[in-house]
């Protein structure tokens, strides 16, 4: 038979969030008998678990015991091959023996106790065909009892054979109960207290039967009495379990208390209050007062009188000794308990400072001990290390002269290429006629008065020219620093024409070369001469007048046009390594910014915005500013891009988090040429805000303290 065909019984494990595993002991037989599983693994492959899932796996702890079906896993990565199909909680089951009476069970469960638990939820028998539910806990006698509000008014669950599961003594498990299948019957019984049951009928009585201490007396009367019932209670037709418990409990009470019949007549009066058994008790009552009353009514007056006040001074004075011995008795037992109590934490106290010195003293002799094994260690070490250095030094000073020999053969061998490329240019000049040169408008004649001016006397020439609106002046100058760095800045915006034409005559003297890129500006090499044809580019001519001294202006325009992912990156990288004349300013512009060429050249070179640069009224003054520089004409001269390692590490410690090396190296340019711009106090933020523009940083950039500094180093 497949193992989804039965049933099963097991012992809870750990849970694991909604889910838990259960250890399947026992299975249903066709007969309906339990019997003890020989291989569980076999069964349940691989662990000899089942997983349960759910509102059931939740309320599992560790040791619960749990029926269920099964069917294949179908949760992936479980480590359990079937899952519990209709799991139910299994709770320990307290048969009646040979004692079905429910003040019987009551009296156990709820008064003295069970000697062994489990704590938590039970299900007690009653009597034959009912059982109830209750929760245990452990008193401080260590005995286990019912508690709980619900005691007044528990539900009657109908009794049958298969709710109830005997494992065995060999599975070491409790006799269980199926609850969750019971059926629930009419009616309820009331197991509380017997102090709480004797207010309750005190308090059913009105304030017109009870005196001051009924309430106290009943209850002290109730927890005395220790007697094994004798009496029961005859069996009423149509009467529910519940009813038939009630009368029980009442009618012990009803003998105990018979020599007070002001005391009875007030216990009467409670239960005469309850519907369920007013009748009856009022049927009882009637023939029985009906076949005695002529003869035993005046004997019963008469006895009840004389033994009242006996009975109720013997019980005043039996009340008052006990409180005093049962005082003196607990004072004595908790001095005693709180005197065994101190020696034994003095005891335990003592031996853990003991074991603690030990392990500490242990663990201080092993470090020790690791110590100095390291300590001989790194002697070892260092000897060694030495002895390396000493090889590396004779290394070095060999590697140093190899180096000093190779640096000979190659100037030997450079002059030897310049001869052959000189013979070369010699032979082609003899076999072809001279290259067409290069159409290009007449450059602006050099005089000697021309000036050269740094960054600070460029920045306040801009500013006395008056042309450029205050952002426009902190576009000019990003550009300006980025071309002493050795950047080659990526202009675009709707002003990029007239920044040009003001750059041409404020850095150049108005020497400003031109190359509208096309599909054929491909190669580094394509810059400089046209391809195919081989004739200079107006950029060849640019190059040729820096390399003269005389500052010029290289601009490609319209870069995207062109393949600018190919060339761009080697026109910037032999600017940032000083390989272009010093006089040399090249620029470039694109008009799509968003384009594909244009992206790519972005993620090389800096990016720069140019639009709202110029100051109000500059198009009306202009022709008149650059009359005026015409006749003082003024260069730009870069300086040294090389940064003072001092300054340039303490703002790469703040400002270069997350950079590789080269970029490091050409932020720390940056800062140098902005700090020689905007002084010391705002040369880090120009510095940060390039950054921004260079590597895309999140930094937020503040606002100079000093709006001009270079006019303040010009006055």
């Amino acid at each position: 038979m497949k193992v989804r065909d039965r049933e099963y019984v097991g012992r809870s494990g750990r849970g694991r969030d909604a889910s838990a595993l259960v250890t399947p002991v026992a299975e249903r037989s066709e007969d309906g008998a339990w019997s003890a599983l020989a291989d569980v693994r076999a069964l349940f492959p691989k662990y000899g678990q089942i997983e349960v899932r759910g509102i059931v796996a939740n309320s599992l702890r560790e040791g619960d015991w749990v029926a269920f079906g099964s069917v294949p896993n179908d949760r992936h990565g479980s480590s359990a091959s079937f899952r519990a199909a209709s799991p139910r909680r299994l709770i320990p089951f307290l048969t009646a023996g040979g004692e079905v009476s429910p003040e019987g069970r009551r009296r156990l469960v709820v008064e003295a106790g069970l000697e062994a638990g489990p704590a938590g939820d039970w299900s007690v028998q009653v009597s034959p065909e009912a059982f109830v539910r209750v929760k245990l806990q452990q008193g401080e006698d260590g005995r286990f009892r019912a508690s709980g509000p619900d005691l007044a008014s528990l539900t009657l669950w109908r009794l049958t054979p298969d709710l109830v599961i005997d494992l065995g003594a060999e599975q070491a498990a409790p006799r269980l109960c199926d609850h969750q299948r019971a059926e629930q019957l009419p009616g309820t019984v009331n197991w509380s207290r017997d102090d709480e049951y004797v207010r309750m009928v005190a308090a059913a009585l009105g304030p017109e039967r009870r005196g001051p201490d009924i309430a106290a007396l009943l209850a002290w009367a109730l927890s005395q009495h220790t007697d094994v019932l004798t009496g029961r209670v005859s069996t009423l037709a149509g009467a529910d379990a519940g009813t038939l418990a009630e009368i029980e409990r009442a009618g012990t009470l009803s003998r105990r208390l018979a020599g007070e019949r002001e005391l009875l007549n007030l216990f009467r009066a409670g239960l005469m209050s309850d519907p369920s058994v007013k009748e009856l008790i009022d049927q009882a009552a009637a023939d029985a007062a009906e076949a005695t009353r002529p003869s035993l009514e005046s004997a019963v007056r008469a006895e009840i009188e004389r033994e009242m006040a006996a009975e109720r001074a013997a019980a005043h004075e039996q009340v008052r000794a006990l409180i005093v011995s049962l005082e003196a008795e607990e004072i004595a037992a908790l001095e005693a308990r709180c005197t065994a109590e101190a020696a034994k934490r003095d005891e335990e106290l003592a031996e853990a400072r003991r074991k603690g010195m030990e392990a500490v003293e242990a663990a201080t002799a092993e470090r020790l001990r690791e110590a100095e094994a390291a300590a001989a260690g790194m002697d070892a070490r260092r000897a060694s290390l030495a002895g390396e250095v000493e090889e590396l030094e004779g290394r070095r000073q060999g590697l140093a002269a190899s180096v000093a020999a190779l640096a000979e053969e190659e100037r030997s061998k450079l002059e030897i290429v310049e001869r052959l490329v000189k013979a070369g240019e010699d032979a082609a000049a003899l076999r072809k006629p001279a290259a067409a040169p290069a159409v290009l408008a007449p450059w602006p004649s050099g005089s000697g008065n021309e000036r050269r001016l740094g960054l600070r006397d460029l920045a306040g020439l801009a500013e006395e020219a008056g042309l450029l609106s205050p952002p426009g002046m902190e576009t000019f100058l990003r550009v300006a620093v980025l071309v002493e760095a050795g950047e080659v800045p990526v202009l675009h915006g709707p002003d990029t024409g007239g920044f040009l034409e003001v750059a041409g005559r404020l850095m150049a003297a108005g020497r400003v070369a031109r190359l509208y890129a096309d599909p054929t500006l491909i190669t580094f090499d394509d810059l400089w001469a046209r391809a195919g044809s081989g004739v200079p580019t107006p950029l060849a001519a640019a190059l040729a007048s820096a390399a003269e001294g005389r500052t010029a202006l290289g601009v490609v325009e319209r870069a995207e046009r062109s393949g600018a992912r190919f060339w761009y990156p080697q026109l910037a990288d032999a600017a940032r390594q000083g390989r272009l004349p010093a006089a040399l300013i090249p620029l470039v512009t694109v008009a799509e910014p968003k384009s594909e060429e244009a992206a790519a050249v972005a993620a090389e070179g800096p990016l720069v915005a140019v639009e709202g640069i110029f100051a109000d009224g500059a198009a009306a003054v202009a022709p008149l500013v650059f009359a005026e520089l015409a006749a003082a004409p003024a260069a730009f001269a870069k300086g040294s891009c090389e940064p003072d390692p001092v300054e340039a590490a303490k703002f790469l410690r703040k400002h270069a988090a997350g950079l590789d090396l080269p970029a490091a190296i050409r932020l720390s340019r940056i800062h140098a040429a902005a700090s020689s711009a905007w002084g010391a106090e705002d040369g880090p933020r120009m510095a940060a805000a390039l950054k921004t523009i260079l590597f895309g940083s999140d930094e937020t950039v503040p606002q100079a303290a000093t709006q001009k500094p270079y006019l303040a180093a010009r006055a």
